[in-house]
């Protein structure tokens, strides 16, 4: 039996030592994949995903959250209640715009992270990156500025019609379209408006 074993081992060597190798190099190519995920720059450094921010449900990290905004953000400028929503603003790069972090029972609920004018982000990176998305409008910004919303990430990003140039993006918790349009987005409208 000893050999027959040596036999077969030796008759087949070569095919068992390039079974091995492939077996290697697929673990090693699977574990580089996990491992070269393409990230849209954070607006919180220490986070691993900018949406990683308001996408976990739980009250304890939510407020933990807002701590982490708050060391990135600085010291809130102002703050005010709109409905049942603080609103708390911070200082950006941007003038007279600040960043908005909009809170519900003392948990973030929206942020609109404002996006400085010599920050060259695209419009195109989020297209590349996220497939699933629809156009609307706000009346205050617009057609130069619509503004395109990914649900599935929690994500809106307004950004200027040709350049594409990114002004501001939003953070919220997934949603469908009609409760999208039912809170977050329901000064928006999917037309554009009409121009003077």
């Amino acid at each position: 039996m000893k050999e027959k074993f040596k036999a077969f081992i030796k008759k087949n060597l070569i095919f068992i030592i390039l079974l091995f190798i492939l077996l290697v190099l697929f673990i090693i190519a699977n574990l580089a994949k996990t491992k070269v995920e393409e990230k849209i720059p954070s607006p919180f450094p220490s986070l691993e995903k900018t949406e990683e921010i308001i996408l976990d449900q739980k009250i304890e990290q939510k407020k933990n959250q807002l701590k982490e905004i708050e060391r990135n953000f600085g010291k809130a400028e102002n703050e005010s209640q709109e409905e049942n929503l603080t609103i708390k603003e911070y200082p950006s790069k941007r003038a007279y715009t600040p960043h908005k972090i909009y809170l519900k029972n003392e948990s973030p609920y929206l942020i609109k992270k404002q996006v400085p004018f010599e920050d060259s982000q695209s419009l195109d990176e989020y297209l590349e990156k996220f497939p699933n998305s629809f156009t609307a409008f706000d009346n205050y910004l617009g057609q130069a500025y619509p503004l395109t919303v990914f649900l599935e990430e929690g994500l809106v990003v307004v950004a200027h019609i040709s350049s594409k140039r990114i002004r501001e993006i939003w953070y919220f918790l997934p949603i469908t379209e009609s409760d999208f349009f039912q809170t977050i987005g329901q000064d928006l409208t999917l037309s554009p408006p009409q121009q003077f």
